[in-house]
């Protein structure tokens, strides 16, 4: 199996600036949605697994998570109402997270973030025997596509076969500003269905099936695929943010808040979603934001300190040599895989 590590943290500078001048108001509307949380009634069954809930229980910033002792996956032990938390006012949406953006802010996007996750799966997959120009040929499908910049990519790429789905409807007449209209479509149903009625032969969802409360369907669809199938996808991990958080718990917490992320993967839980679904996994990019999460929450301490400007300076010059060594060390807050379906029994 092929592994890579990091990239440059200076691909998601612009992002962390926005995250750190909305942070007071971030963490508002989150400790809003984790008291609504904690007065929902508990989970019965494993969202992943689908069996009955059961396993390890632990306060993360006073809301009880449980890691399945099943698969290994970790949710929140109260289960999210209908809606939760689109009734919060003011509530951070997806279209905030993926704000409107102009033709050069979009191409500057898509080429900071979405191009290294294309160029990465051409690269995995031609190490591990495919031909560029094969991949170009075959059929692709996104799920939860946004505002068009993977798509874009594709394009970009010289994909002929793409289309991609996404229920935001203002993320889709967004990004139809930016890929031709019928790439795009209005997905009105699960990702299960999604897969069962588009037939392609790469799946790509990227930070999306943390937030499906159906990942037993999911994996019936993805059963499903012909052999050969792949499926390239990103998830958040348990890992070193998520321990962060909880030495700040009056910050924001980007990772596992409780309202826009209720659950998260980790190892143990990937390779059951995988096997579970008959795929193999062939390649993963290890890389995650831990360092930019200790520099946010340390930042305000420095700057308080009499050398503040100077010891700023010199944390911002390790930032990637320090996530380096968390990647490799398997803390990192998430992770890129490529997998495929095996011949079915």
């Amino acid at each position: 199996m092929i592994t890579d590590y990091s990239k440059t943290l200076g691909d998601l500078s612009k992002e962390e600036t926005v995250r750190i001048q909305n942070e007071d108001q971030l963490y508002l509307r989150q400790k809003e949605a984790n008291r609504r949380l904690s007065k929902a009634p508990s989970r019965k069954s494993c969202i992943l697994c689908n069996c009955r809930i059961k396993g390890r229980e632990f306060l993360h910033r006073n809301v009880s998570f449980i890691a399945c002792v099943e698969c290994g996956h970790i949710q929140s032990k109260a289960l999210p109402p209908e809606g939760f938390p689109d009734e919060l006012e003011g509530k951070e949406q997806f279209t905030k997270i993926y704000p409107k953006l102009g033709k050069d802010e979009f191409e500057d996007r898509k080429n900071r973030i979405y191009h290294p996750k294309l160029n990465w799966i051409f690269s995995a997959l031609e190490r591990s025997g495919y031909e560029k120009s094969e991949l170009l040929k075959m059929r692709w499908l996104e799920l939860g596509s946004g505002n068009g910049a993977f798509l874009s990519s594709l394009e970009d790429m010289g994909v002929k076969e793409y289309i991609g789905f996404e229920k935001e409807e203002t993320l889709i007449k967004r990004s139809k500003t930016f890929v031709a209209p019928e790439r795009v479509s209005h997905s009105t149903g699960s990702l299960g269905e999604i897969i069962r009625t588009n037939q392609a032969e790469i799946i790509c969802s990227f930070f999306v099936f943390e937030h499906d409360e159906k990942l037993s369907e999911l994996i019936n669809a993805l059963k499903d695929c012909q052999s050969g199938t792949l499926l390239c996808f990103s998830v958040p991990m348990f890992g070193l943010s998520c321990l962060l958080e909880n030495l700040a718990a009056e910050r924001y917490a980007r990772s596992l808040d409780a309202a826009i992320h209720v659950q998260t993967f980790t190892d143990e839980s990937i390779n059951y979603f995988l096997h579970s679904a008959g795929f193999q996994k062939i390649a993963t990019w290890q890389f995650g934001q831990d360092a930019l999460e200790l520099r946010r929450f340390l930042l305000p301490i420095i700057r308080n300190t009499d050398d503040g400007d100077s010891l700023a300076q010199k944390l911002d010059d390790c930032l990637d040599d320090v996530q380096s060594v968390m990647d490799r060390a398997g803390l990192c807050d998430q992770t890129h895989v490529i997998a495929i379906r095996e011949q079915a029994c």
